[in-house]
């Protein structure tokens, strides 16, 4: 399974809350103007969208659930 490894023997809250602080940072999004004048829409885009981030942020959600399971 590709999860977040707990490589420093934290218990399973600690990585829990790590994976939680990661999501919030990787799923933060910003507002981008598409368009020109009267055309212009605003579009909520992620804040860091670079190649490979869709792995990364599914790799966060799989993490978050492997560890909430007691």
């Amino acid at each position: 399974m590709d999860i977040i490894e707990n490589k420093y023997g934290l218990s399973n809250e600690i990585m829990l809350e790590q994976c939680k602080a990661l999501h919030n940072i990787m799923f933060k999004k910003i507002d981008v103007k598409k368009g020109r004048g009267r055309n212009v829409k605003v579009v909520k885009e992620f804040k860091y969208m670079c190649d490979g981030d869709d792995e990364v942020r599914a790799r966060i959600e799989r993490s978050i659930n492997w560890y909430s399971v007691p």
